[in-house]
């Protein structure tokens, strides 16, 4: 029986996970590491060249040139990958947990992909929310696949948020016929989450009782003005386009019967660990990653759909959603004390990797 790794490591952290309400996932994550006595730090480029760090532990390392014009992004790339380097040879080891394969917008993409190659030459692991998605990185970035790849689930949100609304009340009083779908898209809206399909799908299902929330912050206003537009002439649907507060969550998830994220690309959801974590069902494209997330959290609760998304696909999977109404997912594997005991785990091996540091 493991008696887990040692204690007191000091990892670097980009980002922290502060304020919590940014990334909940991240700031439980290294909660449960100082529980365990480590120490965590958040990343600043004299903090990775001059402190003493076992690992540098970065979520986006894209964020390095995702603003600014193409002379400033690349002075913060240069900068950024010197500290990197310098760390290396002060024995910090690299450690990449990866979210995204690719950046969804890239403002500077031939710098990036400079960068990007750089980068990798300087990870000594990484670290996978799922099997499939360490799959994709070894296929996408083929100088990682000789370097340790650790997978540990996403964590759930059970009691990150507050509990749900009585879910017949809540429909009450938002007027939804009883026996009606209720069916929610919620997060941050940008363009490859597929809301523009989400919206014309549902325009398609002629069931006058069905109702559609779209519930997050659109990334721009152009996005905004297009989201409105589609809505306008269809009172089924309720554009809730802003932040939105975290005890506002619960009353979101409560009354839904589906959640439905129809992103055009995907490695991981957080979205979609929020929704079986509300004991929720989720609506998305058929993926290697879902169907693992799926084969996880038992059947029923990950209903995938083959090519655009329709209204008969709605309709399908508000039907199904229904069959797991008074049931749970089983969501052992993402239970938090079992995802930070095999986060440490993994740190704590990528810190005793010794590989030659890359020349400058």
């Amino acid at each position: 029986m493991s008696t887990g790794p040692p204690r007191g490591l000091r990892v670097l952290a980009w980002p922290s996970g502060e304020p919590a309400r940014e990334n909940p996932h991240i700031a439980g994550l290294y909660a449960g590491l100082r529980a365990r006595g480590w120490t965590i730090e958040p990343f600043t480029r004299r903090r990775l060249v001059t402190g003493r760090h076992d690992i540098f532990h970065m979520h986006w390392p894209e964020y390095a040139v995702a603003r600014g014009t193409a002379v400033v992004a690349a002075w913060r790339a240069l900068v950024l990958l010197a500290a990197m380097w310098v760390a290396r040879r002060r024995g910090t080891r690299v450690v990449w947990m990866v979210h995204n394969l690719h950046p969804h917008e890239a403002r500077h993409p031939r710098l990036l992909r400079a960068y990007r190659t750089v980068v990798n030459r300087l990870v000594d692991a990484t670290v996978n929310l799922s099997r499939a998605g360490a799959d994709d990185v070894r296929a996408t970035y083929p100088v990682l696949a000789r370097r340790p790849a650790f997978v540990v689930p996403h964590a759930e949100y059970t009691g990150a948020y507050p509990p749900a609304p009585d879910r017949d009340e809540e429909r009450a009083r938002l007027g939804v016929p009883p026996g009606a779908p209720l069916l929610l898209f919620f997060g941050q809206i940008r363009g490859y989450k597929g809301t523009h399909e989400l919206l014309d799908a549902f325009a398609g299902w002629e069931r006058p009782d069905a109702r559609l929330v779209v519930a997050g912050r659109p990334a721009g206003a152009a996005l905004r003005a297009e989201l409105e537009a589609l809505a306008r002439h269809d009172g089924r649907i309720d554009l809730r386009l802003g932040f939105v507060e975290e005890d506002e969550v619960p009353a979101l998830f409560g009354p839904c019967d589906l959640v439905v994220l129809p992103y055009r690309r995907i490695l991981n959801s957080g979205a979609a660990l929020l929704a079986l974590s509300f004991a929720r069902p989720v609506l998305v494209p058929a993926s290697a990653q879902f169907a693992e997330l799926g084969h996880g959290v038992g059947p029923g609760w990950v209903l995938e759909y083959d090519g655009p998304l329709t209204a008969a696909a709605l309709a399908a999977g508000a039907k199904a959603a229904a069959a797991v109404r008074e049931a749970r997912p089983d969501l052992s594997a993402h239970a938090w004390p079992r995802v930070v005991e095999q986060t440490a785990e993994a740190l704590a091996a990528a810190a005793q990797a010794r590989r030659p540091v890359p020349a400058p």
